[in-house]
């Protein structure tokens, strides 16, 4: 790593660190200058401003959660087992990741409009990952799906919901226990026609 690619990777793990925990309004960038232990000038020289710092935290937070999920995907050799990990591995980087998750679409077009557009890009990624989980257990005979891409639409609009119980905590149930229910669900809608009707 360059040195100044390790420098914009020091003021990016130690702005992480900030934003977690004061949150994007409230952070200044004289709060990042310090837990970071650089100089206002090296700031600026690689980033224009706060929104842009947040913004680069945010992309590197959504790498890192697509890293992870796909890490967890491999590691699975069956459709249900590979639904199963990439939902929870995503839920509980949820609550890690707070910078990705924590402020809402409204602020974020008030606040930092173009970091929008990286949650955006953040769900069409996620959507292809449960597209080719599909598309394998379709491939591999355990299931059956006439549109596997508007199925993994469907199948990561349903994750959804587990995704923000983890930000929120509204149900009591264990998440592990509302992720095998859910999975469950989407598996037997997909079973090929032949073991339904057994």
């Amino acid at each position: 790593m360059a040195h100044g690619d390790a420098k914009r990777d020091a003021i990016l793990t130690a702005a992480m660190e900030v934003f977690a925990r004061y949150g994007l309004k409230k952070t200044t960038v004289g709060d990042i200058i310090r837990a970071a232990g650089v100089s206002r000038a090296t700031i600026y020289k690689h980033f224009a401003d706060k929104a842009e710092i947040f913004d680069a935290v945010v992309g590197r937070e959504m790498s890192e959660m697509l890293a992870e999920n796909r890490r967890a995907m491999e590691q699975e050799t069956t459709t249900r087992d590979r639904l199963r990990a990439v939902i929870t591995t995503h839920a509980e980087l949820v609550r890690r990741k707070v910078n990705l998750l924590r402020v809402t679409k409204d602020r974020f077009a008030e606040i930092v409009p173009h970091t929008q557009e990286r949650v955006r890009e953040m769900t069409v990624v996620s959507t292809a990952l449960f597209e080719e989980i599909i598309q394998q257990g379709v491939d591999d005979g355990e299931i059956e799906v006439d549109d596997v891409k508007l199925t993994a639409i469907a199948a990561f609009c349903a994750a959804k919901g587990i995704f923000m119980n983890a930000v929120v905590d509204v149900w009591e149930a264990d998440r592990d226990v509302i992720v095998d229910r859910m999975v469950d669900m989407l598996m037997d809608g997909l079973r090929p026609r032949e073991e339904k009707m057994s």
